[in-house]
């Protein structure tokens, strides 16, 4: 495992990517512009294999964005000081220590928000094979309330943190990563940096990035206008999700999980997308999937044997649902190993 030999801050970016990748400060190239600094490293060795781009747009808000392979798995010291942390992935495999005490697996498409501690140090282990294409914007709590155009007493609990003397838990929360939220995310990683011009476009894009997550958070909206479910509804749903979690691998029918959750076919439908951001479908394919994926990484097993494990029939169809998922297909991953 490659380690960090430093806990690392969002304040300079050549020593983040010394501290990240071993990336030496002539290695990173800097374009400066009237709307800030951009800094780009693209790394062709080992431990990660890829493009890192930092952007320092003021002194209230920064981003970085990631784009490559994990050639070895890595172990990052980071302190996020006052910096709070936005992070939207299209793909993203990063265990977390102690975010509310407990360890914390990054799964994708997601996004989601940290605040630590000031003085906190996060370990974070990317596993060797991992395929990393997200874009982390930081800012700090006076950024948020200028968004929100709130007081800071107006605003979440979550983020009335501000007093670094305050004895307090890392703040946490992961969201499914809508429509809207991955197209914007998706047209940033794909963008290139060649003129000033591109620094603003980025700027007013991660911008809206932020304000669209704080909309959601300060004043959650109902995914596709739907009304709330009601606390029996929830139930249910939570109970047919507790059932595909334990027989996924089995070929599930509608109707099998809406009988054994005791609701009908259209309040499944329903209640599943509201709960859970994703359709029954959808959330059954992903489970096939990270389930190949930890079994490809972490098992001596056959990739036939492993599509056969995880309820695929045919082997096509999982090489193309496992490389439209992971940018991969199952034989390129398990050779990274």
């Amino acid at each position: 495992m490659t380690e960090s030999q430093n806990a690392f801050d969002w304040s300079n970016f050549t020593h983040f990517m010394n501290a990240a990748i071993g990336a030496p400060a002539e290695q990173i190239e800097a374009l400066e512009s009237p709307y800030g600094t951009a800094y780009l490293c693209r790394s062709e060795t080992p431990p990660f294999v890829g493009r890192f781009t930092f952007f320092s747009f003021d002194n209230e808000m920064r981003a970085i964005i990631v784009d490559g392979v994990a050639e070895e798995e890595t172990l990052f010291n980071l302190v996020d000081g006052d910096w709070v942390r936005f992070n939207f992935a299209l793909m993203i495999d990063i265990s977390m220590d102690d975010i509310q005490q407990v360890p914390v697996q990054l799964s994708s498409p997601s996004w989601r928000i940290i605040d630590h501690p000031r003085d906190k140090i996060t370990r974070e282990v990317v596993p060797k094979g991992s395929v990393a294409k997200w874009l982390t914007i930081v800012c700090k709590h006076s950024k948020i309330q200028k968004l929100s155009g709130r007081e800071l007493d107006d605003l979440p609990e979550f983020f009335r943190f501000v007093d670094a003397s305050q004895d307090r838990s890392t703040q946490y929360r992961d969201f499914v990563l809508r429509s809207r939220f991955a197209s914007i995310t998706t047209d940033v990683l794909r963008s290139e940096i060649a003129d000033p011009l591109n620094i603003a476009y980025l700027e007013a894009r991660c911008t809206e990035l932020l304000c669209l997550a704080l909309e959601d958070l300060i004043d959650p909206i109902d995914i596709d206008g739907l009304p709330a479910l009601n606390t029996a509804d929830r139930e249910r749903v939570e109970k047919a999700k507790l059932y595909i979690d334990e027989n996924f691998k089995h070929g599930l029918t509608v109707k099998q999980i809406s009988s054994a959750a005791g609701m009908n076919r259209n309040s499944l439908f329903y209640g599943f997308k509201k709960k859970f951001g994703v359709s029954v479908s959808e959330y059954i394919q992903n489970l096939k999937l990270e389930k190949a994926k930890h079994l490809i990484q972490h098992s001596d097993k056959h990739l036939i044997e492993i599509a056969e494990d995880v309820g695929f029939k045919h082997q096509t169809s999982f090489i193309t649902a496992f490389k439209k998922r992971f940018g991969t297909t199952p034989g390129k991953l398990r050779r990274q190993i």
